[in-house]
C-alpha cells in the first residue's frame, strides 16, 4: 500500500514511484517502453482543436454510427504527424469533457494533454494516443455502472462496453496508426469511470490489457463489484491501478468508507495472484479528495507506472 503525502503536485510522480523505480534515470525508464517502427499509414486530417486551454495535438470528431453520434476527443503525441513509420499504444479515457479543456468541464479538467505533453517531451514515458469519450449526461450513470443500484438505477455498462469495443475501437484503429493488442490498449476513469474501467479489465481482459481505477465508486450496488470480482479467477491484465484520496467520503450512510473498500479489493486481488508493485497497484493519496484537481494530480503518476511496467 503506497501513501501520498500532501506534497506539491510537481513532486508527486516522484513521492509515489516505488524505490526501484525512482532509483532508475528518466532514460531507462523510456527505454523499457521502446516501440519498433512499423509500415506507414497516412497521418489523419483532423484540424487541432482550438479549444481555451487545451495543448497539443488535440481534435474532436464525432462518429454517426456511435452512440448516437457521441463526440470524441483524440490526443496525438508529439511527433504522431511527422513520423509516418510508428505506431502508439492508445489509452481510452470516459468523461472527456472534463479531461483537456476547462471550459468544457463543469468542476474543473484532469489536464491529461499538459500532463502527456511534459512527460513524454521530457522523455519520462513513450509517446502513445489518449481516445476521451464524452459521458452521456444525464445517460452518464447508466453507461458506467454493471448492475442497477435499487437507489440510483443504472446497470447499462455493458452496452456501453460494446460501443467501444466494437465500435470505437475498430475505427480508432482504422483512422489513426495505433498498436491494436490488449498489450497496447488501455482504459481510465475516475469515480463511475473508475468503476466502469475496473470491471472493463475483468470483463475483457482480451481487449483492455491494462486498467486505471482512480477513486472508483465500488460502494455502486451494495459493493457488488468486490463480490462479482472475486468470484472469478484472475484476469489476465498487465497492469490493474485504483487509489483512493483519504479526504472522499459518502453522502449515503454505510458507504462513506472508500478507503476501506478500496483495502477489501486489494485484498481480493491480491489473493486471485495480482503481484503488488508489478501488475498491481493500490495508491491512498492523504488529503486528496474526490475532484478533478486530486485526479489531475496523480494522473502524472500513474502514466509513469503504466508505461514503467510494459
Amino acid at each position: 500500500m503506497k501513501l501520498l503525502k500532501p506534497i506539491l503536485a510537481p513532486l508527486l510522480c516522484a513521492a509515489l514511484l516505488p524505490s526501484a523505480l525512482r532509483a532508475q534515470p528518466p532514460a531507462a525508464l523510456d527505454a523499457l517502453s521502446r516501440l519498433s517502427p512499423v509500415v506507414a499509414v497516412p497521418a489523419p486530417s483532423y484540424p487541432a482543436y482550438k479549444g481555451g486551454t487545451v495543448s497539443g495535438d488535440v481534435s474532436v470528431i464525432a462518429l454517426p454510427y456511435f452512440l448516437g453520434g457521441r463526440r470524441v476527443w483524440v490526443y496525438l503525441p508529439p511527433g504522431y504527424r511527422s513520423d509516418a513509420a510508428r505506431r502508439y499504444p492508445v489509452l481510452y479515457m470516459h468523461d472527456a469533457q472534463n479531461l483537456f479543456d476547462a471550459s468544457t468541464s463543469y468542476s474543473g479538467e484532469w489536464r491529461v494533454d499538459e500532463a502527456c505533453e511534459e512527460l513524454i517531451r521530457s522523455g519520462r514515458i513513450p509517446p502513445f494516443i489518449v481516445v476521451g469519450v464524452e459521458n452521456a449526461g444525464a445517460g452518464r450513470i447508466a453507461e458506467y455502472t454493471p448492475w442497477a443500484d435499487p437507489k440510483h438505477g443504472g446497470g447499462k455498462a455493458a452496452a456501453y462496453l460494446e460501443a467501444l469495443e466494437r465500435v470505437l475501437k475498430p475505427e480508432i484503429d482504422r483512422r489513426y496508426r495505433t498498436l491494436p493488442d490488449a498489450r497496447n490498449t488501455f482504459m481510465a476513469g475516475s469515480s463511475l469511470g473508475g468503476l466502469v474501467s475496473a470491471y472493463a479489465g475483468y470483463w475483457r481482459p482480451q481487449v483492455w490489457g491494462g486498467v486505471i481505477a482512480m477513486s472508483p465508486s465500488y460502494w455502486w450496488a451494495s459493493e457488488r463489484f468486490l463480490s462479482w470480482s472475486s468470484a472469478v479467477p484472475k484476469p489476465g491484465l498487465r497492469f490493474f491501478y485504483q487509489d483512493m484520496g483519504t479526504a472522499e467520503g459518502g453522502a449515503d450512510p454505510g458507504v462513506d468508507d472508500y478507503i476501506g473498500m478500496l483495502r477489501k479489493v486489494e485484498s481480493a486481488a491480491l489473493a486471485q495472484g495480482f503481484r503488488e508493485g508489478k501488475d498491481f497497484f493500490s495508491v491512498e493519496a492523504a488529503g486528496h479528495n474526490h475532484s478533478e484537481a486530486s485526479w489531475a494530480a496523480r494522473f502524472p503518476l500513474v502514466l509513469q507506472l503504466l508505461f514503467s511496467r510494459r
